[in-house]
Protein backbone atom coordinates (compact mmCIF):
# COMPACT_ATOMS: atom_id res chain seq x y z
CA UNK A 1 0.00 0.00 0.00
CA UNK A 2 1.34 3.38 -1.05
CA UNK A 3 2.28 5.28 1.68
CA UNK A 4 1.47 9.43 1.60
CA UNK A 5 4.15 12.12 1.57
CA UNK A 6 4.00 14.66 4.06
CA UNK A 7 2.94 18.36 2.58
CA UNK A 8 5.54 20.66 2.60
CA UNK A 9 4.89 23.75 4.94
CA UNK A 10 4.45 26.52 3.06
CA UNK A 11 6.73 29.14 3.07
CA UNK A 12 5.29 32.66 5.08
CA UNK A 13 4.00 35.31 3.06
CA UNK A 14 6.08 38.59 2.53
CA UNK A 15 4.74 41.86 3.55
CA UNK A 16 4.38 44.28 0.76
CA UNK A 17 6.33 47.63 1.97
CA UNK A 18 6.36 51.02 0.22
CA UNK A 19 4.66 53.83 0.00
CA UNK A 20 1.64 53.22 -2.12
CA UNK A 21 0.44 50.20 -1.00
CA UNK A 22 0.73 52.01 2.84
CA UNK A 23 -1.64 54.64 1.01
CA UNK A 24 -3.50 51.77 -0.57
CA UNK A 25 -3.89 50.20 2.40
CA UNK A 26 -4.95 53.62 4.35
CA UNK A 27 -7.62 55.44 2.00
CA UNK A 28 -8.34 57.91 4.70
CA UNK A 29 -4.50 59.11 4.82
CA UNK A 30 -4.39 59.42 0.99
CA UNK A 31 -7.60 61.67 0.84
CA UNK A 32 -6.29 64.05 3.70
CA UNK A 33 -3.00 64.18 1.61
CA UNK A 34 -5.04 65.15 -1.69
CA UNK A 35 -7.04 67.75 0.22
CA UNK A 36 -3.65 69.13 1.37
CA UNK A 37 -2.57 69.19 -2.04
CA UNK A 38 -5.36 71.07 -2.92
CA UNK A 39 -5.22 73.57 -0.49
CA UNK A 40 -2.07 74.08 -1.06
CA UNK A 41 -2.72 74.95 -4.69
CA UNK A 42 -5.78 77.61 -3.77
CA UNK A 43 -3.49 79.25 -1.31
CA UNK A 44 -0.69 79.32 -4.27
CA UNK A 45 -3.35 80.10 -6.63
CA UNK A 46 -3.94 83.49 -4.69
CA UNK A 47 -0.14 84.53 -3.37
CA UNK A 48 2.25 83.62 -6.84
CA UNK A 49 3.29 86.15 -8.98
CA UNK A 50 0.93 86.14 -12.12
CA UNK A 51 2.26 87.61 -15.45
CA UNK A 52 1.20 86.99 -19.37
CA UNK A 53 4.87 87.58 -20.22
CA UNK A 54 7.63 87.56 -17.66
CA UNK A 55 10.60 89.41 -17.80
CA UNK A 56 13.70 87.76 -18.33
CA UNK A 57 16.91 88.56 -16.35
CA UNK A 58 19.61 88.52 -18.89
CA UNK A 59 22.63 89.15 -15.90
CA UNK A 60 23.54 92.25 -17.98
CA UNK A 61 23.65 96.27 -17.05
CA UNK A 62 21.77 98.89 -18.82
CA UNK A 63 22.63 102.71 -18.69
CA UNK A 64 20.41 105.18 -19.82
CA UNK A 65 21.27 108.94 -20.38
CA UNK A 66 18.43 111.57 -21.88
CA UNK A 67 19.62 113.80 -23.72
CA UNK A 68 16.24 115.97 -24.51
CA UNK A 69 16.86 117.74 -28.36
CA UNK A 70 19.45 116.42 -29.42
CA UNK A 71 19.98 113.96 -32.38
CA UNK A 72 21.71 110.54 -32.90
CA UNK A 73 25.39 111.64 -34.04
CA UNK A 74 25.32 114.27 -31.41
CA UNK A 75 24.09 111.68 -28.84
CA UNK A 76 26.83 109.40 -29.73
CA UNK A 77 29.59 112.40 -29.53
CA UNK A 78 28.24 114.21 -26.18
CA UNK A 79 26.71 111.48 -24.26
CA UNK A 80 27.91 107.72 -25.63
CA UNK A 81 31.71 108.14 -26.18
CA UNK A 82 32.28 109.87 -22.55
CA UNK A 83 30.07 107.24 -20.76
CA UNK A 84 32.06 104.47 -22.57
CA UNK A 85 35.24 105.72 -21.84
CA UNK A 86 34.05 105.91 -17.95
CA UNK A 87 33.26 102.38 -17.29
CA UNK A 88 34.72 100.35 -19.95
CA UNK A 89 37.72 99.29 -17.84
CA UNK A 90 35.69 98.33 -14.58
CA UNK A 91 36.24 94.54 -13.49
CA UNK A 92 32.94 92.31 -14.03
CA UNK A 93 32.33 93.97 -17.23
CA UNK A 94 32.13 91.12 -20.11
CA UNK A 95 31.30 93.36 -23.25
CA UNK A 96 29.92 96.67 -23.10
CA UNK A 97 27.70 97.82 -26.41
CA UNK A 98 25.85 101.34 -27.42
CA UNK A 99 23.05 102.35 -28.72
CA UNK A 100 22.05 106.36 -29.56
CA UNK A 101 18.73 107.46 -30.88
CA UNK A 102 17.32 110.72 -30.52
CA UNK A 103 17.15 112.48 -27.49
CA UNK A 104 18.70 108.75 -25.59
CA UNK A 105 22.32 107.07 -25.25
CA UNK A 106 22.05 103.98 -24.21
CA UNK A 107 24.64 101.38 -23.21
CA UNK A 108 24.64 97.25 -22.41
CA UNK A 109 27.23 96.18 -19.94
CA UNK A 110 27.39 92.23 -20.19
CA UNK A 111 28.56 91.01 -16.68
CA UNK A 112 31.26 87.84 -16.52
CA UNK A 113 30.10 84.98 -14.24
CA UNK A 114 30.19 84.66 -10.80
CA UNK A 115 30.85 88.35 -10.84
CA UNK A 116 28.35 89.91 -8.54
CA UNK A 117 25.93 91.98 -10.26
CA UNK A 118 24.45 94.58 -7.40
CA UNK A 119 28.32 95.06 -7.01
CA UNK A 120 29.29 96.62 -11.02
CA UNK A 121 25.82 98.25 -10.60
CA UNK A 122 26.90 100.31 -7.58
CA UNK A 123 30.56 100.65 -9.62
CA UNK A 124 28.45 102.18 -12.60
CA UNK A 125 26.97 104.43 -10.79
CA UNK A 126 29.69 105.85 -9.00
CA UNK A 127 31.98 106.37 -12.54
CA UNK A 128 29.03 107.61 -14.70
CA UNK A 129 28.07 110.60 -11.57
CA UNK A 130 31.90 111.50 -12.08
CA UNK A 131 31.56 112.34 -15.93
CA UNK A 132 32.24 115.49 -16.13
CA UNK A 133 32.53 116.66 -19.94
CA UNK A 134 28.37 115.50 -20.33
CA UNK A 135 25.94 118.72 -21.71
CA UNK A 136 24.17 120.05 -18.79
CA UNK A 137 20.66 118.71 -20.64
CA UNK A 138 21.97 115.52 -19.62
CA UNK A 139 19.79 115.85 -16.06
CA UNK A 140 20.10 112.15 -15.07
CA UNK A 141 21.61 109.11 -16.17
CA UNK A 142 20.22 105.75 -15.06
CA UNK A 143 21.42 102.30 -14.30
CA UNK A 144 19.54 99.27 -13.50
CA UNK A 145 19.51 95.42 -14.78
CA UNK A 146 18.63 95.05 -18.25
CA UNK A 147 15.42 92.35 -17.90
CA UNK A 148 13.75 91.77 -21.30
CA UNK A 149 10.15 91.13 -21.94
CA UNK A 150 8.08 90.54 -25.03
CA UNK A 151 5.43 93.23 -26.79
CA UNK A 152 2.05 92.41 -26.43
CA UNK A 153 0.31 94.20 -29.20
CA UNK A 154 2.03 95.94 -32.02
CA UNK A 155 0.18 99.37 -33.84
CA UNK A 156 0.55 99.82 -37.62
CA UNK A 157 -0.78 103.04 -38.93
CA UNK A 158 -1.88 103.01 -42.40
CA UNK A 159 -4.10 104.76 -44.65
CA UNK A 160 -4.44 106.86 -47.83
CA UNK A 161 -2.35 110.18 -46.97
CA UNK A 162 1.69 110.79 -47.52
CA UNK A 163 4.12 109.64 -45.51
CA UNK A 164 4.85 112.64 -43.71
CA UNK A 165 0.90 112.74 -42.22
CA UNK A 166 1.37 109.61 -41.27
CA UNK A 167 4.45 110.08 -39.46
CA UNK A 168 3.45 113.04 -37.45
CA UNK A 169 -0.62 110.85 -36.70
CA UNK A 170 2.15 108.21 -35.44
CA UNK A 171 3.60 110.62 -33.39
CA UNK A 172 0.19 111.94 -31.55
CA UNK A 173 -0.79 108.53 -30.81
CA UNK A 174 2.46 107.26 -29.27
CA UNK A 175 2.13 109.93 -26.61
CA UNK A 176 -1.88 108.81 -26.40
CA UNK A 177 -0.90 105.92 -25.69
CA UNK A 178 1.81 106.04 -22.95
CA UNK A 179 -1.25 108.32 -20.79
CA UNK A 180 -3.55 104.90 -20.87
CA UNK A 181 -2.74 103.43 -17.68
CA UNK A 182 -1.41 99.79 -17.88
CA UNK A 183 1.29 100.63 -20.41
CA UNK A 184 4.17 100.17 -19.11
CA UNK A 185 6.56 101.00 -21.79
CA UNK A 186 6.46 101.08 -25.68
CA UNK A 187 8.51 99.67 -28.21
CA UNK A 188 10.68 102.23 -31.28
CA UNK A 189 8.82 104.29 -33.22
CA UNK A 190 9.85 103.38 -36.77
CA UNK A 191 8.39 105.74 -39.56
CA UNK A 192 10.02 105.07 -43.47
CA UNK A 193 9.69 109.50 -44.27
CA UNK A 194 12.88 110.98 -42.45
CA UNK A 195 12.04 114.77 -42.17
CA UNK A 196 13.87 117.10 -44.57
CA UNK A 197 14.54 120.57 -45.59
CA UNK A 198 14.33 120.70 -49.70
CA UNK A 199 16.00 123.77 -51.38
CA UNK A 200 15.38 124.51 -54.84
CA UNK A 201 16.98 127.14 -57.17
CA UNK A 202 15.96 128.10 -60.35
CA UNK A 203 17.95 127.29 -63.18
CA UNK A 204 17.97 131.17 -64.04
CA UNK A 205 19.36 132.25 -60.61
CA UNK A 206 22.08 129.74 -61.14
CA UNK A 207 23.01 131.44 -64.08
CA UNK A 208 22.69 134.92 -63.16
CA UNK A 209 24.65 134.61 -59.89
CA UNK A 210 27.15 132.05 -62.42
CA UNK A 211 27.08 129.26 -59.99
CA UNK A 212 26.30 125.37 -59.49
CA UNK A 213 24.30 122.79 -57.38
CA UNK A 214 27.08 121.90 -55.33
CA UNK A 215 28.78 125.38 -54.62
CA UNK A 216 25.32 126.05 -52.98
CA UNK A 217 25.57 122.61 -51.49
CA UNK A 218 28.95 123.12 -50.02
CA UNK A 219 28.40 126.44 -48.68
CA UNK A 220 24.83 125.26 -46.92
CA UNK A 221 27.17 122.42 -45.29
CA UNK A 222 29.84 125.35 -44.03
CA UNK A 223 26.93 127.12 -42.26
CA UNK A 224 24.66 124.70 -40.62
CA UNK A 225 25.24 124.06 -37.25
CA UNK A 226 24.25 121.02 -35.92
CA UNK A 227 22.82 121.76 -32.39
CA UNK A 228 19.92 120.27 -30.37
CA UNK A 229 17.07 123.05 -29.93
CA UNK A 230 14.98 121.49 -27.68
CA UNK A 231 11.86 119.95 -28.09
CA UNK A 232 8.61 121.89 -28.95
CA UNK A 233 5.07 120.05 -28.01
CA UNK A 234 1.73 120.05 -29.89
CA UNK A 235 -1.66 118.25 -29.86
CA UNK A 236 -0.08 116.24 -32.75
CA UNK A 237 2.89 114.81 -31.09
CA UNK A 238 6.48 116.36 -30.14
CA UNK A 239 8.70 118.03 -32.31
CA UNK A 240 12.57 117.79 -32.28
CA UNK A 241 14.37 120.63 -32.94
CA UNK A 242 18.14 121.45 -34.73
Amino acid sequence: MPQRQPTPPRPPESRITGLIPWFAANPIAANLLMLLIWLGGIVGLWVIDKEALPPIRTGAVEIIAAYPGAGPGEVERAVCVPLERAVFDLPGIKRLDSESTEEKCTLHASVQDGYALQDLISAIRSRTHAVPQLPKAVERIEVREQSQGNLIINVVLYGPADDLALKRLGEGMREDLLRIPGVARLGDFSAEAPYEVAVQVSSARLRQLQLSLAEIADRIRQTSLDLPGGVVKSPAGELLLR
